[in-house]
């Protein structure tokens, strides 16, 4: 992971596609509210419904992944 994860950071949270293990075409913005000591996160997603999501995972390489959060690209 080149960047740390904190509290207040904004992250991309790749959502569930159809089939469930697909990711979502578009990613939702989300707020880092905490960081476990797994690396693992608990996000707030801000979607059409804004719900928590426990426990992310960071998706590693840049791919998107199905249930995961990534740092967003750099423009």
């Amino acid at each position: 992971m080149e960047q740390t994860p904190s509290i207040g950071r904004i992250v991309h949270y790749q959502q569930h596609g159809e089939p469930r293990e697909a990711p979502d075409t578009e990613p939702f913005a989300a707020l880092i509210t905490q960081v476990f000591e797994d690396g693992s996160c608990q996000l707030c997603v801000v979607s059409r419904n804004g719900r928590d999501l426990n426990r992310c995972d960071f998706a590693g390489d840049g791919r998107p992944v199905a249930g995961h959060w990534n740092w967003p690209p750099k423009v």
